[in-house]
Formats: C-alpha cells, sequence, structure tokens
C-alpha cells in the first residue's frame, strides 16, 4: 500500500509537471500571438490613415473635376446656343448672293466641304429673266421686235406633236454659253463620264427648290439656278444645258415620259435627260437628288439636243 501510494504520488507530480510546462508555452504562444496581434493592429491603423488620406485626395480631386465638368457642360450649353442662332441667322450652302453686281453661286460637291463659287455678272441673269420672259409670252412673230433673232430658236412653233398630244418643245430653251468654263471644271475634276455626269446630277439638283408645274412656263437654265426652283422641264433645261456645255460630241436629249405610267406611256406629263457619252449612258431624273435613275425601264419620246 505504501508502495503503490508512492507511485500515485509520483505519476500525481508528473502530471502537475507536465501540466506546468504545457500551460508554460501556451503562456508564451499567447504572448506571440498578442505582439502579432498588436502589430497587426498597427498596420491595421496604418492602412485605415493611407486610406483617409487617399480618400480625402480623392474626394478634393472629384469635386475639382466635378467643377470642371460642370464648367465644361455650362460652356457647351452657351456654345450650342450660340450656334442655334448663327444657324438660324446664317446661309448654308447651296445659295446665291449678289456683290460688285456679280452674282455668285456657293455649294459644295458631294461629298466635299470645300466650298464651291461659280459666278456670273449680274447682266447674265437680268437678259435671262427679259430673254424667258419674251420666249415665254410672245409669239413667235413678235420676239425679234424685242430681241433680234431670237425666234430662229424655235422651229415655227413653241410646241411638239407627241402621240396625238401638244407638248412644250424646250430645246429653245436651252443654253450652253453660259456654262462652259463649269462645264470643263467639273470634267477636268473627274476621270470618268459616268462620275462627270452623276456630279452635274448632285449640282444642279442641290441648288434648288422642285416646284411641282409652274404653269407650263419654261424657264432659261440661270433662271432656275440662280432663281433656285423650277419644276421637271426646267430642272431637265438646265442639266442638258450644262451636259452640253460640258462635251459637244455627247449625246443629250430631252425625254418627255408619262410618270404614272414609265414603261407605256398614256400621256406626257414628265421630262428626263437621257445622256449618252459612248462610255456611259443613262436617264437622269433632275427632279431630286437621291437616286439618278430610279426607274428599272423607260418608255419615252427622245429629242435631241444639238
Amino acid at each position: 500500500m505504501e508502495f503503490g501510494a508512492k507511485i500515485y504520488g509520483i505519476l500525481a507530480c508528473l502530471i502537475i509537471f507536465i501540466i506546468f510546462i504545457y500551460s508554460f508555452s501556451l503562456i508564451n504562444e499567447s504572448n506571440e500571438y498578442k505582439v502579432q496581434y498588436s502589430s497587426c493592429i498597427d498596420k491595421h491603423n496604418l492602412l485605415v490613415t493611407e486610406y483617409n488620406s487617399i480618400l480625402n485626395t480623392y474626394n478634393s480631386s472629384a469635386n475639382e473635376q466635378i467643377n470642371d465638368y460642370n464648367l465644361l457642360v455650362d460652356k457647351y450649353n452657351d456654345l450650342l446656343n450660340e450656334y442655334k442662332i448663327l444657324d438660324e441667322n446664317s446661309l448654308n450652302p447651296p445659295y446665291v448672293h449678289i456683290t460688285n453686281r456679280t452674282i455668285k453661286l456657293n455649294f459644295y460637291f458631294k461629298n466635299e466641304t470645300k466650298l464651291q463659287v461659280w459666278s456670273w455678272p449680274l447682266e447674265s441673269l437680268e437678259n435671262s429673266f427679259y430673254k424667258g420672259q419674251i420666249m415665254r409670252e410672245k409669239e413667235i412673230s413678235e420676239m425679234d421686235k424685242y430681241l433680234p433673232e431670237l425666234s430662229k430658236k424655235f422651229n415655227n412653233t413653241k410646241y411638239l406633236s407627241i402621240n396625238n398630244q401638244l407638248a412644250i418643245d424646250l430645246r429653245p430653251y436651252i443654253e450652253k454659253e453660259y456654262f462652259y468654263t463649269f462645264g470643263k471644271h467639273i470634267y477636268n475634276k473627274y476621270l470618268t463620264d459616268e462620275e462627270r455626269i452623276e456630279a452635274v446630277w448632285y449640282v444642279t439638283t442641290s441648288l434648288y427648290k422642285y416646284t411641282q408645274e409652274i404653269e407650263e412656263t419654261p424657264r432659261l437654265p440661270l433662271e432656275t439656278l440662280l432663281g433656285a426652283g423650277g419644276d421637271c422641264e426646267d430642272t431637265a433645261v438646265l442639266t442638258a444645258s450644262i451636259l452640253k456645255a460640258m462635251n459637244s460630241d455627247w449625246k443629250v436629249y430631252l425625254v418627255y415620259v408619262d410618270l404614272d405610267n414609265i414603261e407605256d406611256p398614256k400621256e406626257i406629263n414628265h421630262v428626263l435627260v437621257y445622256i449618252n457619252t459612248d462610255t456611259y449612258s443613262n436617264y437622269i431624273e433632275t427632279t431630286g437628288n437621291i437616286e439618278i435613275n430610279p426607274y428599272e425601264k423607260v418608255v419615252g419620246y427622245n429629242f435631241e439636243i444639238k
């Protein structure tokens, strides 16, 4: 019994010693964790300080940027309002203006931003209005009283007989002489006949406001071009005049058609232009600049311009 008690006593002392050693180890480990924790707290506080510093800097910068942005928005709105005022009160090409008795036509070629200027003496437009008025209002036998040899432009009648209908003969209204310079300019500007013809079509159809049926009163080409208005007869005469001025060897026709029955005419109510340069041929719709020839097939009555 005494021996057993001693053994138990020794075991108890050993267990107490082990517990003491383990507790001491835990205390040391705990102290290490405290040191690490304290270090983490310090790092955390440092990061918070840096974050707050960055946040303050960002907020300050963001406020400045917001202020700058708002200033730019205000300036933009001011400029936009100024632009709208200027746009409402300014002239945008195409337009016509007169300076020192020279009448100038300002326009752009298609897909270009360089301003083009064509000019004529004001007398040219005055003469065209006067001449056109005589041609429209006077009988052929009376025309020479006002302008010598004007009657020679007509073949004893102002009309064509087409399919038992009378239509105004527009060929006497063709005038090439006012467009030689500009026809040459366009001819030299482009490389192919197709490009040249489409340029003429685009320019002429962009420069005026189409006016439907102006009481069957055909106008000379300068009247239409510089008067900024005309019906299909007038725009066809204008386009054909420039084409013939561009190259006198080209075959140019005025084509009388029935717009409501473009492939099977019943009556004459519209005029197209037909061009044949040997390298390019096409019908030209002169009343709009969306498509040069919007028709799949055209049946009409062709009258060549000499």
